[in-house]
């Protein structure tokens, strides 16, 4: 994977889930690491990982089915900030460790983006237009693994 950028922050995101409508769903924890595409190793600062959980404000309570999946108890939740302030720790965060032209998002995969994009725009939040990388994608095309990605898989570690 070639990056014009100097760094790489992969993002994770949990998120609201259950029987929930999909317009609804919120980022309930927000994590991530910063590397260096050099080397591809994580930023050599204390602070080169951002953790922080979100209060949910449509569906404030979680579901069973998303405490179980996620780790996240309803008590972590309820007293956590919300998203638009955790979205303003984010970028203070990131600005203090790198300049943001030269910053590339990555995430395993389409819906950390699209879940980001979305939260933004709902509540009339500021997004920077970083560029964005599928890591899912990329190690794909890396690896010359094809749409059936399970059967692929299966084939190059055995």
């Amino acid at each position: 994977m070639n990056f014009s950028q100097k760094f790489l922050v992969i993002i994770d995101f949990e998120a609201t889930c259950g029987q929930i409508d999909h317009k609804d769903i919120e980022i309930i924890d927000w994590g991530c690491v910063i590397l260096e595409t050099d080397t591809f190793q994580e930023l050599n600062t204390n602070s080169s990982r951002f953790s922080e959980l979100v209060q949910p404000i449509i569906h404030p309570i979680l579901s069973h089915f998303c405490k179980a999946l996620t780790g996240i108890s309803q008590q972590e939740i309820s007293w956590a900030p919300t998203f638009s302030q955790i979205h303003s720790l984010f970028y203070q965060w990131l600005q203090s460790h790198c300049p943001l032209e030269e910053v590339c998002l990555g995430s395993w995969g389409e819906f950390d983006s699209h879940q980001l994009r979305k939260q933004c725009t709902r509540e009339g939040l500021f997004l920077p237009g970083l560029p964005w990388i599928n890591l899912r994608t990329e190690v794909m095309k890396t690896l010359g693994i094809g749409k059936n990605a399970k059967s692929s898989v299966r084939s190059v570690i055995h």
